[in-house]
């Protein structure tokens, strides 16, 4: 998992601060919300891959087999 790993962990504590205004709100609450947005993103983009892959998956099984039958007859 990411979570655990240091770098992930170094990666963002050198990356996010530069995205927090100190003027504003909370610090925290900031980096909450960005923290948030990332892994929503991350979520839809790696749900897109799944799919994309089950798909392909599927498309190659299909192929596969109608191959094999042709090469039968």
């Amino acid at each position: 998992m990411a979570t655990f790993n240091p770098k992930t962990t170094l990666f963002f504590a050198a990356f996010l601060p530069q995205f927090i205004d100190a003027g504003a709100a909370s610090p925290l609450t900031q980096g909450l919300v960005l923290a948030t947005l990332f892994v929503a993103i991350a979520l839809c983009t790696d749900t897109l891959y799944v799919l994309t892959a089950s798909s392909l998956t599927e498309a190659s099984s299909s192929a596969g087999r109608a191959g094999s039958r042709s090469v039968g007859t």
